[in-house]
C-alpha cells in the first residue's frame, strides 16, 4: 500500500476508512447498539492510521535504505513512549473524551475497552511494517535456499524452523495476558515460516477460505447479532445443529450482499478526485447529523409512528436518489466516456440519441417504485409485529405484564428428544434437566408459555442471559421465606448451583448477600408485613444511600402476608391492625415507585391446606385465608403501587401437590418464577442491558513493562537495520550455505531494485529518488501481480 506515493491521497484513505467502519457505524445508528459491540473496526482504524502517519509523514525518504528504516525506528521509539512508559501520554490523550470513572457502557467505557485492547496489540502493527518492508528480501533468501543442494537447504529451513517452533512453545507455555503485546507474534511468525517454506505449500491454498477472507469483516459484524453475545438467532426451533448451519447459510449471503452494496457505495460517494471526495465525504456526514437530530425531535415530540417513519424515509430517498442521479449525470457527461461512444458509433447522431434526455417517466419510476417497496416492507413488517408478535430476542414491552403471568405446567418426557424439541417449538422453552438426570426422572413438568394474540414473546431465559442482563447490577429481595426461595433461585441462575440446598451456609432467619462479578444480589429477612415496612423504611433512610455512596437497588422484590394470618389475625383488632400495617406497606411501596426504583409485588403462593403440620396452621392460614389475604392486599393498594407483581398462584396452582409442607415447594417451581421475573426485566430495568459491563470493571489498570518494550526495540533494531522480518532468525541460515551469501544484509539490493525500478524510481548515489508513477498500475507491479500473471506464478 506505502509503495507509490500516490496511494498516500486523501480519496484512498477516506475508502480505507470507510471500508472498515462504514457498516458497523451504521449498524450503531440502526440499531442502537454501543461502540465496543464492534470494537476491532476502530481498533483496525486505530492502527491503520498510526501506519499510515508512519508512512506518510516524509514519504520520500520511504525509498532510502537507512533513512526509512530510522523514520519507522523513530516510530517504535513513539510506541514505546507512549505505551511502555507510565508519561501520562494515554491518560492525556484519552482524557480529550472524558475520565475512567464515567459511566459503564456509554463512550467512557468504550475508551477503556479501546484504550486495554490496543495495548495488548501495540507491538503488533510495527511488526506487520518491519515484516512487509524485508519480505522481498525473505523471498529472494527462500529462493536462494531452495536452488542448493538438499543437505544444506534442509539443514538451514529446518534450523531456522525449529527456532522459530522453539519461540513458538515458550510463548504458549509462559506468558500471561499482558505479555501478549510483546511475544504475541511468535507463533504468527513460525506459521508464516512454516506456511512458506515449501514451494510445494506456496503453490496451494483453499479456495472456500479464500473467498470468505472477502467477507470476514461483514462476517464478524453479522455474528454479533446472531450467534454471539446471547444472541442466538433462531430459524429452526427444537433442532440446534440444524440452525446453526441455516444461520450460517445466512450470514455468509447476507456478508456477500453488505460487501457488495458497501463496495458501490464507497464507489458511488468517494471519488478519486480528493477535492470531490472530501467535500462529499462532508456532505454525507452532515446529512447522518440532520437525519440523527431529526430522529431525536421525533422522538422527543412522541411521534414514532410507522406513518412518520415512513414518510421521512421516502422524502429521505427521494433526495438522495436525486442528489446521486445530478452527481454521477454530471460526472458522466465531463467524463471520456461519451466521446468514446461517439467515435465508436462514428456519427454525432447516434451519440446524440444515446444522451437525449430522459423522458418524464424515466424520471419519476425509480422514486415511485422506492415509495412502494417502502410501503409493502413498511406495512409487511408491521402486520408481522402486530400477528406474530415480538422476535424471539427482542426486548418485551410493557404491555406485555398484563400476560407474563399466563403460563403453563406442560409434562415432558426427559430422556425423549423430541418432546425437548417440541416444547421448543411450541412454546418457545427449554427443558430444565441435564441428559445425565435421564435415568432419575422418566417425566417431569415443564413451564412454557403457550402461544397467544398479545403479541409478547415470551421465552426461556437461559443463565447466561440472566447473568448478562444483570451485570453491574444490584437486586434485593425482601419477605419471608417465599421470597428466599426465589432468592435462592436467582442465585442458581447466576452460577451458585448450590444455592438453597440442603448444606447451604444461610441461617433460616437471616440476611444474605451474594456478587457474582460485579452483580449484587441481597436478601433481607422480613417475615411479617410490619418487618417489610421497616426495611423498606430502612433502605430509604440509609445514609449511604441519601449522600450517594452506595449505589440503590436498580431492582426490589418484596413478599409477605403468608405469617400475618398465623401470627396476628386472631380477633378483630388484630384484622384491623393489619389492615393499618398494609395501608403503611402501601405508602411505602409507593415511595420506592415515586424514586424510579423498579419494585416488585410477589403475591403468596398457592398454600397446600392439607399439607400443612398443625391445625393451627390449617385453621389460620389456609388456602382460602391467604385467598381473602390477597384480596385485602389488592384492594389497599398495594398492587398498584409497585412496577410489576409476580403472581405466585399463577405458577403454584397447578402443582399444589408438590408442596411438602404446604407453604413451599420444589426448586423447579420456584425456577419459573424466576423464569416470569427475567421475562419481565426487560421492562423493568431501563436501557438495553449491558454485555461488556463487567469487562469493564473488571479490567485491570494498564501499566507499561519498560524493560519489555526495551526488548522490542533491540528487536526493532535488528529487523530494520539488519534487513530481517523474522528478526536475526534468518541469518541462522548462513551456517550451512558456505560459499553462498544468503545474509539478508547482502540481499537488500538484488531483492529491492528490481521493484524500484518498476517504479520508475531513478538511483542517485546510494538512494533512490522519485521521477514518476501512476497509481494502481505500479502498485500491481511492485507486488508482482500483473493481470495476465497466473495465480500460481504470483504465488511463487
Amino acid at each position: 500500500y506505502g509503495g507509490p506515493p500516490a496511494n498516500y491521497r486523501i480519496s484512498r484513505v477516506i475508502d480505507i476508512i470507510c471500508r472498515m467502519n462504514l457498516t458497523a457505524f451504521f449498524l450503531c445508528l440502526m440499531l442502537g447498539n454501543p461502540l465496543d459491540l464492534y470494537v476491532a473496526c476502530p481498533l483496525h482504524t486505530y492502527f491503520f492510521f498510526l501506519i499510515w502517519m508512519a508512512m506518510r509523514l516524509q514519504y520520500e525518504a520511504n525509498y532510502s535504505k537507512y533513512l526509512f528504516r530510522l523514520k519507522l525506528f523513530g516510530f517504535a521509539c513513539f510506541i514505546f513512549l507512549f505505551w511502555d512508559c507510565d508519561f501520562g501520554l494515554r491518560e492525556t490523550l484519552h482524557s480529550f473524551l472524558g475520565h475512567s470513572s464515567g459511566s459503564v457502557g456509554g463512550l467512557i467505557g468504550f475508551v477503556r475497552e479501546l484504550d486495554y485492547i490496543s495495548y495488548l496489540h501495540h507491538w503488533a502493527a510495527f511488526i506487520g511494517a518491519v515484516y512487509a518492508i524485508n519480505q522481498p528480501i525473505l523471498s529472494l533468501q527462500l529462493r536462494k535456499l531452495e536452488s542448493l543442494g538438499k543437505i544444506p537447504r534442509f539443514l538451514a529451513k529446518g534450523f531456522m524452523l525449529g527456532a522459530l517452533g522453539l519461540g513458538a512453545s515458550c510463548w504458549v507455555d509462559g506468558p500471561h495476558q499482558q505479555a501478549i503485546a510483546y511475544f504475541g507474534v511468535v507463533p504468527f511468525l513460525f506459521y508464516i515460516y512454516l506456511r512458506n517454506m515449501l514451494d510445494t505449500l506456496r503453490e496451494r491454498h483453499i479456495g472456500v477460505f479464500s473467498w470468505i477472507g472477502k467477507y470476514s469483516l461483514e462476517i464478524y459484524l453479522l455474528q454479533n447479532h446472531t450467534l454471539a453475545n446471547g444472541r442466538h438467532l433462531v430459524l429452526i426451533r427444537g433442532f440446534p445443529r440444524c440452525n446453526f448451519i441455516a444461520v450460517v447459510v445466512v450470514i455468509v449471503l447476507v456478508a456477500r450482499i453488505l460487501y457488495q452494496s458497501t463496495t458501490i457505495i464507497r464507489q458511488i460517494l468517494f471519488p478519486n478526485d480528493g477535492i470531490r471526495c472530501v467535500q462529499q465525504f462532508t456532505a454525507l456526514t452532515l446529512g447522518i447529523m440532520g437525519l440523527y437530530v431529526l430522529a431525536m425531535v421525533l422522538i422527543w415530540a412522541d411521534m414514532i409512528t410507522v406513518g412518520t417513519l415512513s414518510t421521512v424515509t421516502v422524502v429521505s430517498g427521494i433526495l438522495l436518489y436525486q442528489t446521486v442521479i445530478d452527481i454521477t449525470g454530471e460526472d458522466f457527461s465531463t467524463s471520456e466516456r461519451p466521446k468514446r461512444l461517439q467515435s465508436s458509433k462514428g456519427s454525432a447522431g447516434s451519440i446524440d440519441e444515446k444522451l437525449r434526455p430522459e423522458s418524464s417517466a424515466a424520471k419519476l419510476s425509480p422514486p415511485i417504485i422506492g415509495t412502494l417497496s417502502v410501503f409493502i416492507v413498511g406495512l409487511t413488517w408491521h402486520t408481522w409485529a402486530v400477528s406474530s408478535g415480538t422476535s424471539p430476542n427482542s426486548p418485551l414491552g410493557m404491555a406485555c405484564g398484563a400476560f407474563v403471568n399466563d403460563g403453563i405446567w406442560i409434562p415432558v418426557q426427559v430422556c425423549s428428544a423430541f418432546e425437548k424439541a417440541r416444547i421448543q417449538i411450541e412454546y418457545k422453552s427449554t427443558s430444565f434437566y441435564a441428559p445425565a438426570e435421564c435415568g432419575e426422572l422418566s417425566e417431569s413438568n415443564q413451564w412454557a408459555w403457550p402461544k397467544t394474540s398479545s403479541g409478547c414473546s415470551f421465552r426461556y431465559r437461559s443463565d447466561i442471559e440472566v447473568q448478562r442482563k444483570l451485570e453491574g447490577r444490584r437486586v434485593m429481595f425482601i419477605g419471608d421465606t417465599s421470597v428466599r426461595s426465589l432468592f435462592f433461585s436467582i442465585c442458581r441462575f447466576m452460577g451458585d448451583l448450590d444455592a438453597g440446598g440442603l448444606d447451604s451456609s444461610l441461617q433460616s432467619h437471616s440476611d444474605s448477600l451474594r456478587k457474582f462479578g460485579t452483580t449484587t444480589i441481597e436478601f433481607k429477612w422480613a417475615p411479617l408485613s410490619i418487618d417489610v415496612v421497616t426495611k423498606i423504611k430502612n433502605l430509604k433512610s440509609t445514609t449511604a444511600m441519601l449522600h450517594g455512596s452506595k449505589t440503590p437497588p436498580d431492582l426490589v422484590l418484596v413478599g409477605a402476608g403468608v405469617f400475618d394470618k398465623l401470627h396476628l389475625a386472631l380477633t378483630d383488632e388484630d384484622s384491623q391492625s393489619e389492615r393499618d400495617v398494609v395501608t403503611r406497606l402501601t405508602a411505602e411501596l409507593r415511595s420506592l415507585h415515586q424514586m424510579d426504583i423498579p419494585t416488585v409485588w410477589f403475591s403468596p403462593p398457592t398454600v397446600n391446606t392439607r399439607a400443612l403440620n398443625s391445625d393451627e396452621k390449617r385453621s389460620q392460614m389456609n388456602e382460602e385465608s391467604i385467598e381473602d389475604m390477597r384480596r385485602v392486599y389488592a384492594e389497599l393498594g398495594v398492587e398498584s403501587s409497585v412496577t410489576f407483581v409476580l403472581d405466585g398462584p399463577s405458577f403454584t396452582h397447578e402443582r399444589v401437590a408438590d408442596s411438602f409442607d404446604g407453604v413451599h415447594y420444589p426448586d423447579d417451581v420456584y425456577d419459573a418464577g424466576s423464569q416470569i421475573l427475567f421475562n419481565a426485566l426487560d421492562w423493568l430495568i431501563d436501557g438495553p442491558d449491558n454485555s461488556f459491563a463487567s469487562s469493564y470493571n473488571e479490567m485491570p489498570r494498564i501499566t507499561g513493562n519498560p524493560f519489555l518494550g526495551m526488548m522490542m526495540l533491540c528487536f526493532a533494531i535488528i529487523g530494520l537495520f539488519f534487513f530481517d522480518g523474522y528478526f536475526g532468525i534468518s541469518y541462522l541460515a548462513q551456517i550451512f550455505v558456505g560459499g553462498n551469501n544468503v545474509a539478508p544484509s547482502e540481499l537488500y539490493h538484488d531483492a529491492l531494485d528490481p521493484i524500484f525500478t518498476r517504479l520508475k524510481l531513478n538511483q542517485s548515489a546510494k538512494d533512490w529518488k522519485i521521477e514518476s508513477q501512476d497509481d494502481d498500475n505500479e502498485l500491481r507491479s511492485l507486488l508482482g501481480r500483473s493481470s495476465t500473471s497466473s495465480s500460481l506464478s504470483r504465488r511463487r
